[in-house]
Parts: C-alpha cells; structure tokens; sequence
C-alpha cells in the first residue's frame, strides 16, 4: 500500500505514492498530535518536523480567540429578557474579558475571569 502526504493533514493512498509501512504511518500520525507536524522530504518520504515554537503574536492571537469566544457564550446574560440581577452579575465578568489584554502578562499568561454563577 503506498500513502502520499496531503496538506490537509492526512494521508491518502494512491498509485506510485511514498511508501509507509503501517507502523511508520502510526508513528507519523501519534507524533503529529503532539510536538510535531508531517513533512515532506525531497524524496517524498513523509517525516516529523518539531512544531516552531509559537511567536508572542501566534499567542495573542490565541488569547484574542478564546476571549471572543467567551465573550460570544455570554451575550444571551445581556438581553433584555434576562433577570437583572443575571445580568447584573455578567457585566464585570464580561469587562474582565474585554480587559484582558491589558494584563500585565498578556499574552504569555493571561488569567481568564471566573464565569459567574447563574441565578
């Protein structure tokens, strides 16, 4: 069985691919998940390349995306439908978020506000 390394992070078997033997494609695969990403050599021989550490902007990029995130999964605290004393409870946590990155820390370790209880 012959395998050839797509971009989308699988393999597909084709005619005339690199050949992988089962173990060496799961080695591949469990590697991946961890520290490392499949590349290509010149010979087409798939390998394990260790991941570049994350830049300060890869970081706060990261940070930017879990806050936004989060504050998306608090919006329904801020309609008009919800109890005050819900949303009430909402708007420091929400601003906390927003602050964020005003951390002294930001982004390398960012302290995430603690969700309120809802009532």
């Amino acid at each position: 069985m012959a395998f050839v390394w797509k971009n989308s992070g699988w393999f597909e078997s084709i005619e005339g691919g690199y050949r992988v033997d089962p173990e060496y494609k799961a080695e591949l695969m469990t590697g991946q998940v961890i520290e490392h990403y499949i590349a290509t050599a010149e010979d087409g021989r798939p390998y394990l390349e260790k991941r570049p550490d994350p830049t300060v902007e890869n970081l706060a990029q990261a940070v930017r995306a879990d806050r936004d995130e989060l504050l998306r999964l608090s919006d329904w605290s801020q309609m008009p439908d919800v109890s005050e004393s819900i949303r009430a409870a909402y708007v420091p946590y929400r601003q906390a978020l927003r602050d964020i990155t005003s951390q002294a820390r930001f982004p390398m370790n960012v302290v995430f506000p603690e969700k309120p209880k809802a009532n």
